[in-house]
Protein backbone atom coordinates (compact mmCIF):
# COMPACT_ATOMS: atom_id res chain seq x y z
CA UNK A 1 0.00 0.00 0.00
CA UNK A 2 1.23 3.15 -1.14
CA UNK A 3 0.77 6.23 1.61
CA UNK A 4 0.63 10.15 1.28
CA UNK A 5 3.28 10.39 4.40
CA UNK A 6 6.23 8.05 5.33
CA UNK A 7 8.46 8.52 8.34
CA UNK A 8 12.32 8.02 7.36
CA UNK A 9 15.46 8.27 9.00
CA UNK A 10 17.75 11.29 8.63
CA UNK A 11 21.67 11.64 8.66
CA UNK A 12 21.11 11.89 12.63
CA UNK A 13 19.50 9.18 13.11
CA UNK A 14 16.03 11.15 13.49
CA UNK A 15 12.77 10.12 11.98
CA UNK A 16 11.45 12.57 10.14
CA UNK A 17 8.28 12.67 7.69
CA UNK A 18 7.99 13.22 3.74
CA UNK A 19 4.76 14.92 2.63
CA UNK A 20 3.43 16.67 -1.06
CA UNK A 21 3.66 19.97 -0.78
CA UNK A 22 -0.28 21.55 -0.78
CA UNK A 23 -1.27 24.53 -2.14
CA UNK A 24 -2.35 27.03 0.83
CA UNK A 25 1.38 27.57 1.07
CA UNK A 26 1.36 28.40 -2.43
CA UNK A 27 -1.01 31.58 -2.08
CA UNK A 28 1.49 32.70 0.33
CA UNK A 29 4.36 32.52 -1.39
CA UNK A 30 2.72 33.99 -4.90
CA UNK A 31 2.04 37.04 -2.49
CA UNK A 32 5.62 36.58 -0.98
CA UNK A 33 6.86 36.93 -5.03
CA UNK A 34 4.94 39.43 -5.25
CA UNK A 35 5.54 42.03 -2.65
CA UNK A 36 9.55 40.79 -2.64
CA UNK A 37 10.83 41.08 -6.24
CA UNK A 38 10.16 44.44 -9.08
CA UNK A 39 10.86 42.53 -12.01
CA UNK A 40 8.19 41.34 -13.69
CA UNK A 41 10.72 38.82 -15.66
CA UNK A 42 11.78 37.48 -12.35
CA UNK A 43 8.61 37.28 -10.94
CA UNK A 44 6.92 35.45 -14.17
CA UNK A 45 9.41 32.55 -13.42
CA UNK A 46 9.07 32.43 -9.63
CA UNK A 47 5.13 32.27 -10.36
CA UNK A 48 5.66 28.37 -10.94
CA UNK A 49 3.57 26.52 -8.63
CA UNK A 50 0.05 25.72 -9.18
CA UNK A 51 -2.59 23.57 -7.34
CA UNK A 52 -3.09 20.37 -8.40
CA UNK A 53 -6.13 18.57 -9.57
CA UNK A 54 -6.53 16.16 -6.47
CA UNK A 55 -7.86 17.05 -3.22
CA UNK A 56 -6.58 15.52 -0.43
CA UNK A 57 -9.16 16.66 2.20
CA UNK A 58 -13.08 16.55 1.84
CA UNK A 59 -14.82 19.45 0.60
CA UNK A 60 -18.23 18.90 2.73
CA UNK A 61 -15.76 20.45 5.64
CA UNK A 62 -14.91 23.59 2.99
CA UNK A 63 -11.26 22.92 2.43
CA UNK A 64 -10.23 22.35 -1.14
CA UNK A 65 -6.58 21.57 0.00
CA UNK A 66 -4.62 20.33 -3.17
CA UNK A 67 -1.74 18.74 -4.02
CA UNK A 68 0.76 21.00 -5.70
CA UNK A 69 1.39 19.82 -9.47
CA UNK A 70 3.80 22.24 -10.63
CA UNK A 71 7.58 23.32 -9.55
CA UNK A 72 10.73 24.75 -10.73
CA UNK A 73 14.29 24.75 -9.72
CA UNK A 74 14.07 28.53 -9.16
CA UNK A 75 10.89 27.74 -7.52
CA UNK A 76 12.10 25.79 -5.12
CA UNK A 77 15.00 27.24 -4.23
CA UNK A 78 12.73 30.78 -3.57
CA UNK A 79 10.12 28.72 -1.41
CA UNK A 80 12.41 27.59 1.07
CA UNK A 81 13.92 31.39 1.09
CA UNK A 82 10.35 32.83 2.60
CA UNK A 83 10.19 30.90 5.68
CA UNK A 84 6.89 29.19 4.89
CA UNK A 85 7.65 25.55 5.18
CA UNK A 86 7.95 25.56 8.69
CA UNK A 87 10.18 23.04 9.62
CA UNK A 88 10.41 20.99 6.16
CA UNK A 89 13.16 21.02 3.77
CA UNK A 90 13.13 19.81 0.06
CA UNK A 91 14.12 16.12 -0.10
CA UNK A 92 17.34 15.40 -1.25
CA UNK A 93 18.04 12.19 -3.78
CA UNK A 94 18.93 10.06 -1.42
CA UNK A 95 16.06 10.95 1.35
CA UNK A 96 13.49 10.78 -1.63
CA UNK A 97 15.06 7.00 -2.52
CA UNK A 98 14.19 6.10 1.17
CA UNK A 99 10.77 7.47 1.01
CA UNK A 100 10.27 5.10 -2.25
CA UNK A 101 11.30 2.07 -0.12
CA UNK A 102 9.37 3.60 2.18
CA UNK A 103 6.03 3.43 0.49
CA UNK A 104 5.93 6.87 -0.32
CA UNK A 105 2.86 7.43 -3.12
CA UNK A 106 4.82 8.56 -6.29
CA UNK A 107 2.34 7.55 -8.42
CA UNK A 108 2.06 10.35 -11.47
CA UNK A 109 4.90 12.01 -9.78
CA UNK A 110 7.77 14.16 -10.98
CA UNK A 111 10.44 15.54 -8.65
CA UNK A 112 13.40 18.14 -8.89
CA UNK A 113 15.85 17.50 -6.27
CA UNK A 114 18.34 19.92 -6.70
CA UNK A 115 21.00 20.85 -9.39
CA UNK A 116 23.95 18.96 -11.17
CA UNK A 117 26.80 21.39 -11.67
CA UNK A 118 29.76 20.15 -13.87
CA UNK A 119 32.33 21.35 -16.69
CA UNK A 120 29.87 21.22 -19.55
CA UNK A 121 28.63 23.59 -22.68
CA UNK A 122 26.30 26.60 -21.15
CA UNK A 123 23.29 26.81 -21.50
CA UNK A 124 22.05 30.46 -23.15
CA UNK A 125 19.55 31.35 -20.08
CA UNK A 126 21.64 29.73 -17.35
CA UNK A 127 25.14 30.86 -18.21
CA UNK A 128 25.44 33.76 -15.49
CA UNK A 129 24.19 31.65 -12.96
CA UNK A 130 26.62 28.42 -13.94
CA UNK A 131 29.45 30.06 -13.73
CA UNK A 132 28.49 32.20 -10.59
CA UNK A 133 28.51 28.55 -8.97
CA UNK A 134 30.90 27.14 -10.45
CA UNK A 135 33.05 30.22 -8.89
CA UNK A 136 32.06 29.59 -5.62
CA UNK A 137 32.60 26.28 -5.57
CA UNK A 138 35.98 26.21 -6.53
CA UNK A 139 36.48 28.71 -4.15
CA UNK A 140 35.58 26.18 -1.57
CA UNK A 141 38.06 23.79 -3.00
CA UNK A 142 35.66 21.49 -5.00
CA UNK A 143 36.21 19.68 -7.93
CA UNK A 144 33.81 19.54 -10.71
CA UNK A 145 35.34 16.48 -12.26
CA UNK A 146 32.25 14.42 -12.60
CA UNK A 147 29.36 16.62 -11.67
CA UNK A 148 28.14 18.07 -8.16
CA UNK A 149 25.18 17.19 -6.91
CA UNK A 150 23.44 20.45 -5.08
CA UNK A 151 20.83 20.46 -2.99
CA UNK A 152 18.15 22.94 -2.85
CA UNK A 153 19.20 23.54 0.62
CA UNK A 154 22.63 25.06 -0.43
CA UNK A 155 20.88 27.75 -2.69
CA UNK A 156 20.11 30.75 -1.92
CA UNK A 157 18.40 33.12 -4.77
CA UNK A 158 18.24 36.49 -5.97
CA UNK A 159 17.05 39.15 -8.97
CA UNK A 160 20.10 39.57 -10.97
CA UNK A 161 19.46 41.54 -14.67
CA UNK A 162 22.40 39.45 -16.46
CA UNK A 163 20.33 36.58 -16.06
CA UNK A 164 18.22 34.86 -18.96
CA UNK A 165 15.55 34.38 -15.81
CA UNK A 166 16.32 38.21 -14.02
CA UNK A 167 17.51 35.68 -11.26
CA UNK A 168 20.40 34.58 -9.64
CA UNK A 169 21.54 31.87 -7.52
CA UNK A 170 24.26 31.88 -4.62
CA UNK A 171 26.05 29.32 -2.73
CA UNK A 172 25.20 29.83 0.82
CA UNK A 173 28.21 30.64 3.01
CA UNK A 174 27.11 28.38 5.92
CA UNK A 175 26.31 25.03 4.19
CA UNK A 176 29.19 21.97 4.76
CA UNK A 177 30.99 21.18 1.98
CA UNK A 178 29.51 17.63 2.55
CA UNK A 179 26.59 18.80 1.11
CA UNK A 180 28.15 18.69 -2.52
CA UNK A 181 28.25 15.43 -3.45
CA UNK A 182 29.59 13.50 -6.73
CA UNK A 183 27.36 13.45 -9.31
CA UNK A 184 29.07 10.44 -10.41
CA UNK A 185 28.28 8.85 -6.86
CA UNK A 186 24.67 7.99 -8.56
CA UNK A 187 23.19 6.35 -11.18
CA UNK A 188 22.03 8.84 -13.71
CA UNK A 189 19.71 7.16 -16.87
CA UNK A 190 20.25 10.28 -19.25
CA UNK A 191 22.54 13.03 -18.99
CA UNK A 192 23.38 16.22 -20.49
CA UNK A 193 26.51 18.21 -22.33
CA UNK A 194 25.13 21.18 -20.28
CA UNK A 195 26.74 22.74 -17.38
CA UNK A 196 23.86 23.24 -15.31
CA UNK A 197 21.16 20.94 -15.02
CA UNK A 198 18.01 19.94 -12.95
CA UNK A 199 18.43 16.79 -11.06
CA UNK A 200 14.91 14.99 -11.72
CA UNK A 201 13.02 11.91 -10.52
CA UNK A 202 10.44 10.24 -12.50
CA UNK A 203 9.47 7.00 -10.80
CA UNK A 204 7.12 5.52 -13.19
CA UNK A 205 9.25 5.72 -16.37
CA UNK A 206 12.01 3.11 -16.80
CA UNK A 207 14.86 6.04 -17.16
CA UNK A 208 14.04 7.19 -13.62
CA UNK A 209 16.96 9.72 -12.97
CA UNK A 210 17.53 12.48 -14.81
CA UNK A 211 19.86 15.17 -15.30
CA UNK A 212 19.51 16.26 -19.37
CA UNK A 213 17.00 19.32 -18.75
CA UNK A 214 18.89 22.57 -18.53
CA UNK A 215 16.13 24.82 -18.09
CA UNK A 216 15.16 26.41 -14.47
CA UNK A 217 12.24 27.73 -14.99
CA UNK A 218 9.80 25.16 -16.65
CA UNK A 219 7.61 24.58 -14.26
CA UNK A 220 6.75 20.70 -13.91
CA UNK A 221 6.44 18.00 -11.14
CA UNK A 222 5.42 17.97 -7.38
CA UNK A 223 7.89 19.52 -4.46
CA UNK A 224 8.64 16.96 -1.93
CA UNK A 225 9.07 17.57 1.62
CA UNK A 226 10.88 15.76 4.58
CA UNK A 227 10.82 17.67 7.84
CA UNK A 228 9.70 16.91 11.82
CA UNK A 229 5.95 18.22 11.85
CA UNK A 230 3.06 16.12 12.01
CA UNK A 231 0.32 16.46 10.15
CA UNK A 232 -2.72 14.27 9.67
CA UNK A 233 -3.49 14.68 5.82
CA UNK A 234 -4.26 10.69 5.49
CA UNK A 235 -2.74 8.00 2.98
Amino acid sequence: MKHRQVKIENARGEMETVKRLTDPVVREYNSFVDSNYSSPLAKNCLHAFQSGCYPVTKPEFGITTRDVSGSSPLGCVQLQETGLLKGFRHVTRSELEAADLAGFNLTHCYVNVGLVLKEGKPYKDTENISSRLTSQLRRRGISLKGGRLIPFSALSIRESPNSGYGLTLSIKDDVSQDAFLPASDFKWNTQSEFALTRAMYFPELSEKWQTHHPDLYLSLGNVILIGNKEENNGK
